[in-house]
């Protein structure tokens, strides 16, 4: 059938019922999922946020069966909500077993989404002792939340979420959160917070493009590449899974928005529960006029975005220390191209650099890399100074001198094979003294979730120092063959 056919909204409920099964124990009657588990099956632990989620979704299949479940699921769930001053009351635990201590106040401000749209849509058939159960716990979770953010406030894409909430069940105007909309921070620059975002407007916004946040909306618009179905903004904290970008809720809500889900998107994975809390909407993302160029910084540095009819890419440059925690998926350099079937990717990520510029002209890109001060140490050596993976294919190659390699030197023309196109790769040493040598082999990208013992997703390709002297800078210059 012709997905253009399919409600999409009846879609997302499908998935979502489906994804809820999928995790329900038939000992518990619990979804069990453990935040970072890389399986798709059940775990032990059993989450609030994502039990809560099942529960609309079982509310949304309109069956008189379902219906008597999620009322029951309902009244199990709101018993562990934390009711003590001394432990955070109103508060609620991550995993039902944590319970009656809570360890993430982010838990209460993220659950008032699905108890919005229970008591919105369902109110009616809940039942009136319920359904004050719900708007009691609502009350309590608010203002728990709202003392939680007095003495340190939320992350960006959190504050929305909480004003939100705030503005649905009446607290404050609709003007407190417009008040946001001009502050474009880090909650703009990943998948995972601008599905946050779109969480908590959604719930007093009907319509973005036509609102005060119509910038985050044409952001949006601008930055999702329909015919990969690939997010191109900056890629400063997005993941791999397997030989694909991880998909996320904001998959589900891109892909409403452009008419088309990705391949990936359709696979029964907890993001598909969550996405029971996308709503019906007008918004419709344009039809972008390829080739088009999209600009914009995160934290005082640049990036920018290069669009196509069938490949895309994205430019992020390094000039200050990044958080550990992010550095391994910061991204100078990110291809994509494909479809929305099977999208293939090539990045740099890792490394031992400090700063990353990047040049673009019509002819080519220059990603030049300082690589951090030698301090002598007989391991640093076995490091890799500057790395590049690329989605493993069968049929890729590395050429050098037209022969296929699996080594190549510096001011070497290094030919990428791959198969629709080629991309020739030329590694210079701009400044600074010492012997370098590159390798190509298969290797996992730091930003890959599947876990370490399964066969490589990636190929890798490679610069380690044989020697060098102090600082060093290093060029990468890449042009694209057809």
């Amino acid at each position: 059938m012709n997905e253009n056919l399919i409600d999409p909204i009846k879609r997302l409920s499908e998935w979502a019922l489906i994804t809820g099964r999928h995790y329900q124990s038939e000992q518990t009657g619990d979804v069990h999922y453990f935040y970072g588990q890389t399986s798709s099956g059940p775990a032990q632990t059993i989450p609030i946020y994502e039990n809560v989620c099942f529960v609309l979704a079982l509310l949304r299949s309109r069956l008189v069966e379902a219906i008597q479940e999620a009322k029951q699921r309902l009244r199990h769930l709101l018993a562990f909500q934390i009711q003590t001053s001394d432990r955070g009351q109103g508060s609620f635990p991550i995993y039902l077993h944590q319970f009656p201590d809570y360890q993430d106040p982010s838990i209460s401000v993220r659950v008032l989404a699905p108890f919005y749209w229970i008591l919105k849509q369902f109110g009616h058939v809940l039942g009136h002792d319920l359904r004050q159960q719900i708007e009691q716990a609502v009350q309590q979770a608010l203002e728990f939340s709202l003392k939680i953010h007095e003495q340190k406030p939320f992350p960006y894409f959190l504050t929305i979420r909480l004003v939100a909430a705030q503005v649905a069940f009446g607290k404050v105007s609709i003007e407190q959160l417009d008040k946001l909309a001009i502050d474009q921070l880090e909650g703009w620059h990943t998948t995972s917070q601008l599905a946050d975002l779109l969480v908590g407007l959604q719930m007093v916004i009907p319509q973005l493009s036509a609102s005060p946040w119509h910038p985050l909306w044409h952001f949006m618009n601008q930055t999702w590449h329909l015919p990969t179905g690939s997010y191109l903004g900056s890629h400063i904290r997005e993941w791999e899974k397997g030989d694909q970008p991880q998909a996320t809720l904001y998959d589900l809500f891109c892909g409403y928005f452009a008419g088309h889900f990705s391949k990936r998107a359709e696979q029964p994975e907890i993001f598909q529960l969550q996405g029971i809390l996308i709503q019906p909407t007008t918004d419709r993302f344009e039809t972008l006029t390829f080739p088009l160029l999209v600009k914009g910084h995160y934290k005082q540095q640049q990036w920018q975005s290069h669009l196509f009819p069938t490949f895309a890419y994205n430019l992020l440059e390094k000039q200050k220390v990044i958080h550990p925690a992010w550095d391994k998926t910061w991204t100078p350099f990110y291809f994509v191209w494909g479809d929305r079937q099977k999208s293939f990717s090539l990045v740099c990520q890792g490394g031992r650099y400090e700063k990353a510029d990047v040049q673009q002209d019509d002819q080519q890109i220059c990603l030049i890399f300082d690589l951090k001060e030698d301090n002598h140490n007989e391991n640093v050596h076995k490091e890799k100074e500057v790395e590049f993976f690329l989605t493993y294919q069968s049929n890729v190659r590395l050429l050098v001198d037209g022969r296929v390699a699996n080594t190549f030197s510096l001011n070497q023309p290094v030919i990428l094979d791959l198969g629709t196109f080629k991309l020739q790769m030329q590694w210079t040493l701009l400044e600074g003294k010492g012997d370098f040598l590159g390798h190509w082999m298969r290797c996992h990208r730091p930003s890959q979730l599947v876990e370490e013992n399964r066969e490589s997703a990636d190929w890798t390709f490679y610069l380690r120092a044989l020697r060098r002297e102090g600082p060093c800078r290093l060029q990468v210059r890449l042009v694209r063959q057809d």
